[in-house]
């Protein structure tokens, strides 16, 4: 089932207990409503939300956000998650996500330009390492997820280690338009007894930033000494 610029959904529930798809494209949809929808989608197999650039508008307070915080949304049968145009104030909603067999999650982050922020001095390096931490409660709490894409963040260049540290069952990682530096792979696909990134086979580093030939040819020696498939562009 695919929506597009519906405020509210007013779906009935009968219709949500059946769906194994949801689509959402919408700029500016209250999140908060739009999670009162989905914690109904009890066969839910596949979830596909797009804010449209602007991010999902919060309401606070709301008593759906208290009751997500106590009891967290459980989606015993979602399999693939992708979230697109998140802003970073969707970021620490994604904690509360309860999902016992996710496989794939696909997420991108919208251009800074569209985060309202009002930045002082340092308030910048303190929103990104905020971003890096929401993520990597989020996805470190995800022990059946296998593949991994994630595209569009500027604070990825000293938080890859944190973020990807315990994903354990992941097979195929995909950086997109991210700035790496300071070769992050080296750390995690070196640790002794394959420590971090235990299972994975397939990486790509698609329209990247920041790593230079040398980086890149370290990167695909250690693949090969690990099986790792690795794509660079």
């Amino acid at each position: 089932m695919g929506l597009d610029e519906l405020e509210p959904l007013n779906i009935p529930t009968s219709i949500l207990e059946r769906l194994v798809h949801f689509q959402v494209t919408n700029g500016g949809l209250l999140g908060t409503r739009l999670l009162e929808d989905v914690q109904h989608c009890v066969k839910l197999e596949r979830l596909q939300l797009d804010s449209g650039g602007y991010g999902f508008e919060w309401s606070v307070p709301d008593p759906s956000m208290e009751s997500l915080a106590a009891n967290g949304l459980f989606l015993p049968n979602l399999t693939a998650l992708e979230l697109r145009q998140l802003s970073s104030f969707d970021l620490p909603v994604l904690q509360y996500l309860k999902m016992p067999k996710i496989a794939e999650i696909t997420l991108t982050l919208g251009p800074k330009e569209n985060n309202d922020y009002d930045y002082e001095e340092g308030a910048a390096e303190d929103i990104h390492s905020n971003e890096a931490r929401y993520l990597a409660l989020f996805l470190g709490a995800q022990g059946t997820l296998r593949s991994l894409t994630i595209e569009g963040p500027d604070f990825l260049d000293n938080s890859l280690f944190d973020i990807l540290g315990d994903l354990q069952s992941l097979h195929t990682l995909v950086l997109k338009s991210c700035w790496i530096e300071n070769d992050p792979f080296g750390t995690l696909l070196q640790s002794p007894a394959q420590k971090y990134l235990p299972r994975l086979k397939e990486l790509r580093l698609l329209r990247h930033r920041g790593l230079d030939l040398l980086d890149q040819y370290r990167l695909w020696s250690l693949g090969s000494r690990r099986g790792i498939q690795i794509e660079i562009s």
